[in-house]
């Protein structure tokens, strides 16, 4: 499956998003990144197009550039870098939000950034480059999906829907239960 096409009838929200606040906040999306995150972005703290608040961000390929350098720990600092692994021990770098869009989403590194960025989360576990390069040179990007777990998972959401309809309607109950075992001795804690 090709995505990222950008087709006109796609470009129909920008004249109404639903609302004048997000159809103004799309609007002052577009505007270009320098005088964006400059003039309303960084002031407001957050970022305009998404909305979300300039916390923290997160991005591995900004954070594996940076483990590649090495720069002074002063600049680590102001950055607000920091390394983290999840769980299953691959690594998560994150920033602070504010400096991060006013460094690298401002200006000429925000395309590279974001497709960087893309690239890293799509082809780190499946490094397979001809697609990062279709991906990176175009914007086209090739998706397997899998129509057997794509069923299976639209038949767990209908039925935890189902679940969730019989508890309104009051036809069953849920909650959680806590009990002590009769044979303590023998109990894991």
């Amino acid at each position: 499956m090709l995505t990222g096409i950008d087709l006109p009838l796609r470009n129909l929200d920008t004249i109404f998003s639903g609302s004048a606040r997000s159809t103004a906040r799309r609007l002052a999306g577009m505007i270009t990144p320098l005088v964006k995150t400059t003039l309303l972005e960084f002031p407001a703290g957050k970022e305009l197009f998404t909305d979300r608040d300039l916390t923290r961000t997160q991005s591995g390929f900004v954070g594996r550039g940076i483990e590649a350098i090495n720069p002074p720990k002063a600049i680590k600092d102001w950055l607000g870098y920091k390394k983290e692994t999840d769980d299953a021990g691959r690594p998560r770098y994150s920033f602070d939000g504010s400096r991060f869009n006013l460094l690298f989403r401002s200006w000429m590194f925000s395309r590279l950034v974001s497709t960087g960025d893309r690239g890293f989360r799509e082809y780190a576990q499946d490094p397979t480059w001809a697609r990062a390069l279709l991906d990176f040179s175009t914007g086209l990007r090739v998706k397997d999906i899998d129509l057997d777990e794509q069923q299976r998972r639209r038949l767990q959401t209908r039925i935890r829907q189902l679940k969730q309809s019989k508890v309104r309607r009051g036809l069953s109950v849920e909650g959680k239960y806590q009990f002590e075992p009769k044979n303590t001795d023998k109990a894991v804690f």
